[in-house]
């Protein structure tokens, strides 16, 4: 797992560090949001650095990816449950 306290984003006119502490195994970038995640949890912080998600989960994650509408859901997969997490 990676384990580092400070991710610098740059996208769209938006630049500047984040300060987190976090211990992640994988990373997303997708359209406004960064998520973060590793086998038991998951975060997801907005390019300006605000936390937007956090959660934990009960099986074992290998994998988390925007859901069906993008900017509405997570998808939460391990190697036997998948699911579907809707955002507020």
């Amino acid at each position: 797992q990676l384990s580092i306290s400070r991710i610098h984003i740059q996208a769209a006119g938006v630049a500047g560090p984040v300060d987190f502490d976090y211990d992640y195994a994988g990373v997303e970038i997708d359209g406004d949001r960064v998520i973060l995640y590793n086998e038991e949890s998951c975060r997801v912080y907005s390019l300006d650095g605000h936390l937007k998600f956090q959660g934990q989960f009960d099986f074992s994650v290998s994998c988390v990816r925007s859901g069906k509408n993008h900017g509405n859901s997570l998808i939460v997969a391990g190697s036997e449950v998948m699911k579907e997490i809707k955002l507020k």
